[in-house]
């Protein structure tokens, strides 16, 4: 049984104008869209829908600003719209989102389930009635045949990297004579929806390198408040010696307080970043950078292909990518003046 609350269908419009990259947007129009309202109109420039768990999530933000930029500027012009489960709904409300997208004659979506479980047939319907779709992340159950899915490699190995290449640094850098010096993990405190979370798969990773977890600290999104965190986490365990982070303003609050001169305590560094160019941490171990921008364009690539009727793979992986950094950026002891060679 499909719920069905009359006042809940949330549908952002973005009216694209022009072609080629330098096409402009129009004025964004958002506001919510109750069954019945009349569909798109009939337009050789197809209609995309992103429907999303939520719109209050960091995967959401960068997933909502690659399709308005492809909208605008990508190689392939179509009207970008968006769909969302309000706060407050149960995740089962995602399925009456995409019936609406199909009765309202959409030419396309991608969804990201909030539960794969529950939308399987309502996914099986907008396909039969010819519309692209393409998923994001989890497999959807109950499906008699599969649905292109676009999905991130998987992060338990590249957290064991990062936990590798940290544990190796601190070894060299720090002359730990533990193989497994303390670790804090920083996790960036979030409300809804994620496609991966790096959190567990770092715990796990230092659980089964046997470092002990000093502490898991929660911390904001702004700078100030993770680099806080971080600094009264570091004060009250100062017996730590690397620092792990799931966020862009974790690995910031790390690098900052790694060159902190009023900072006793010396560690490494390494996590998951979204945004962050690797080149801003340098200090750190290692990085992984999630690749979401580009999970986002293949998905849409793989949309607009299926509407030109050409062939699409059942699953396409999307590559993160692992950067080993320094070993130790924070500058060392003066060294002793050398003679002139001979």
């Amino acid at each position: 049984m499909r719920l069905h609350t009359p006042a809940t269908l949330a549908i952002t419009v973005l009216i694209v104008t022009g072609c080629g990259r330098n096409a402009p947007i129009s004025e964004e129009v958002s506001k919510p869209i109750r069954p019945g309202t009349p569909p798109v109109q009939s337009s050789s420039v197809p209609h995309l829908i992103l429907i999303l768990p939520t719109t209050n999530a960091i995967d959401a933000e960068i997933l909502r600003e690659t399709m308005e930029r492809l909208s605008a500027r990508g190689p392939s012009r179509f009207i970008y719209r968006e769909a969302f489960v309000p706060a407050g709904q149960p995740p089962e409300q995602q399925a009456e989102l995409i019936s609406e997208s199909v009765r309202r004659k959409v030419h396309a979506m991608i969804v990201a389930p909030a539960d794969p479980a529950a939308i399987g047939q309502s996914l099986a319907e907008a396909r039969d009635q010819g519309i692209a779709v393409v998923t994001i992340g989890p497999e959807i159950s109950g499906m008699d045949r599969p649905l292109p899915r676009i999905d991130l490699s998987p992060i338990e190995p590249l957290a064991r990297r990062i936990i590798e290449q940290a544990l190796k640094d601190a070894k060299t850098s720090l002359g730990t004579a533990s193989s497994s010096p303390p670790a804090i993990v920083l996790k960036a405190a979030r409300k809804g929806w994620r496609l991966q979370d790096p959190s567990p798969a770092l715990e796990a990773a230092l659980r089964e390198a046997q470092v002990p977890i000093a502490a898991t600290i929660q911390h904001g999104r702004s700078a100030p408040e993770s680099s806080s965190s971080l600094a009264e986490g570091l004060a009250a365990h100062p017996e730590v010696r690397l620092v792990l982070f799931d966020s862009d303003s974790g690995g910031r609050a790390a690098q900052s307080l790694h060159h902190d001169p009023k900072q006793a305590a010396r560690f490494n560094f390494g996590g998951f970043v979204d945004q962050v160019d690797p080149k801003e941490l340098p200090a750190a171990s290692a990085l992984v950078q999630r690749k979401l921008q580009d999970l986002g364009e293949q998905a849409v690539k793989t949309a607009l292909a299926q509407l030109n009727k050409q062939p699409v793979p059942d699953q396409v992986q999307v590559e993160q990518s692992f950067h080993a950094g320094a070993s130790d950026a924070r500058p060392g002891p003066p060294r002793a003046p050398q003679g002139p060679r001979r």
